[in-house]
């Protein structure tokens, strides 16, 4: 394991409207999992060949992050970006994930206190946020 050829990229797509309010905080998170579900069948080859990626939102757009043996990052990150410039919504994978994420926010007071309080802290310390 010590001394292999491994690399951590990070990209922010950064957009003044990604938080703007609660209606495009959760369109950029959508476009985030509905974009990393198009990638599974890519991200897992690359999960076999010891590389990682994530895309999230956050509160000035989206990050995305490669990590892993550095060998083969360049190839899986010109992929992804690839995919990115054309990318396109299925409906139907939207409207599954977007039931999958109301369903979450509904379940939000049964998960665990520690979940709960992080969230409660970050709605208290940041300039900008909103409830549940």
């Amino acid at each position: 394991e010590f001394l292999l050829p491994k690399n951590y990229i990070n990209i922010e797509l950064t957009s003044p409207i990604a938080y703007f309010d609660p209606h495009h905080a959760n369109l950029t998170y959508m476009f985030s999992a509905v974009f990393m579900d198009e990638l599974n069948e890519y991200l897992y080859d690359a999960e076999l060949a010891g590389i990682d990626c994530s895309l999230y939102a956050t509160f000035s757009g989206v990050i995305l992050t490669v990590k892993g043996y550095s060998d083969k990052q360049g190839e899986l990150l010109n992929k992804i970006l690839d995919k990115l410039t054309r990318f396109n919504v299925d409906s139907d994978r939207f409207y599954r994930l977007k039931e999958r994420f109301s369903r979450d926010l509904k379940n939000f007071e049964c998960e665990q206190p520690h979940h709960q309080s992080k969230f409660y802290a970050r709605h208290l310390l940041y300039e900008r946020s909103w409830d549940l």
